[in-house]
């Protein structure tokens, strides 16, 4: 497109105005030469600058690109090259604050997002710049805590993101075990925290029945074999063993004597555990701890052996033996350890095996007829004669 300034096309309306010629050229019409570079009033074909009114040429405008110069993100209007910071939005930016804050929401011209690795204040309480959800700052920008679902490496041991203390993982984000006191849904039925049997939890996190092999402490006698402190003694009888019924009560069948009967036709008494061997009134405590500390009276009119050959099968206890002959065998470590044995108007003797304290401290106390200690070694035993009782002890060092 061929641009006239001003002055030219003044100067076109005076040639028009006053007819002037064409100069050499024969091709002119009405005033204007039609050929001939240089004639008189010709337009130029070539030249595209605009003219000024003294004949200069003016500046070309900017090419056109469809926006205006201010809204150009290309080049700012300042003319000066586009830079992160300069507070205008460019075409490779998404925001522009003019600051370097990296605690708001435009960071490094760039939105702020959970996982830049930036705290956003007021937004984000934690930022580590990444996606680990086991670490202490989870994908989601909030500190790790119990209950947020995720499980803290380390830390915690389960964390289902709720409160409910009956499923597999309680209360501390902690997985669920038998005495944590917490009663856990289908798998326990008691959680009392502690591992006392005796009371209506046992440490199996199970309610106490009877069966279990526990006694339950007043509900129940015996379970079992665990009798608590319950013993034939206890019941005023010489010994033997109790039983436990099937609705945990003690049975004193076992403590009742033997079935032999004497020549002469005279039931055994019953305090002979053992039996009876003729005249012979047998006291049984030959099982470990069988008579400890139980008191032993040998029935009158009857010879008796007192059969203590089993580790504390007499430990601790007292024999009274009666007027006729009274044996007393203790074998085993600490058979008769302790024991006092009175012989009454009877012969008494006590035989006492090689052993550790098998018997140690026992005191025999002398009646009026002969009472002996034999014993295989040493066992620090004592002596006490009653008045013109003769009393006896074989062993080393007696």
């Amino acid at each position: 497109m061929r641009v006239l300034s001003i002055a030219s096309v003044s100067v076109v309306v005076a040639v028009l105005a006053t007819g002037t010629g064409c100069g050499n050229s024969d091709d002119c019409e009405f005033g204007i030469c039609e050929t001939g570079a240089g004639s008189t009033g010709e337009v130029p074909d070539e030249d595209t600058s605009a003219g000024t009114g003294d004949g200069s040429p003016t500046t070309a405008p900017d090419p056109d690109d469809g926006d205006s110069a201010d809204a150009d993100t290309d080049t700012p209007t300042s003319g000066f090259p586009s830079a992160c910071g300069d507070g205008v939005v460019d075409l490779d930016e998404e925001c522009d604050d003019a600051n370097f804050t990296n605690t708001d929401a435009c960071i490094d011209c760039r939105n702020a997002t959970c996982g830049d690795g930036f705290v956003q204040t007021e937004i984000e309480a934690c930022d580590d710049g990444n996606d680990e959800d086991t670490d202490e700052c989870p994908s989601t920008c909030v500190p790790a805590t119990c209950g947020d679902g995720f499980v803290q490496a380390g830390v915690e041991q389960c964390d289902d993101a709720n409160a409910d203390d009956t499923d597999a993982c309680v209360a501390g984000c902690t997985l669920a075990t038998c005495g944590d006191g917490l009663v856990q849904a289908g798998v326990e039925t008691c959680d009392d925290a502690n591992e006392d049997n005796a009371d209506d939890c046992l440490d199996t996190c199970a309610a106490a029945t009877c069966g279990d092999g526990f006694v339950h402490e007043g509900v129940e006698l015996c379970d079992g074999t665990d009798f608590g402190t319950a013993s034939c003694h206890g019941f005023g009888l010489p010994g033997g063993a109790l039983a436990c019924t099937d609705t945990c009560t003690i049975g004193t069948e076992g403590c009742a004597c033997g079935t032999s009967q004497p020549p002469s036709a005279t039931r055994c008494p019953a305090e002979c555990t053992g039996g009876c061997d003729e005249t012979t009134c047998i006291v049984d405590c030959a099982t470990n701890g069988a008579c400890e500390g139980a008191a032993i009276a040998c029935p009158s009119g009857w010879d008796c052996l007192v059969d203590c050959q089993a580790n504390s099968g007499c430990r601790n206890a007292t024999i009274a033996c009666a007027e006729t002959e009274c044996t007393v065998l203790c074998g085993s470590v600490s058979a008769c350890e302790d024991a006092v044995i009175g012989c009454g108007a009877g012969v008494c003797n006590v035989e006492c095996n090689s052993g550790n304290g098998v018997c140690s401290g026992l005191e025999l106390v002398c009646g009026p007829n002969t009472g002996s200690i034999a014993c295989a070694s040493a066992q620090n035993e004592t002596i006490t004669p009653m008045p013109d009782g003769q009393c006896s002890c074989t062993a080393t060092g007696c």
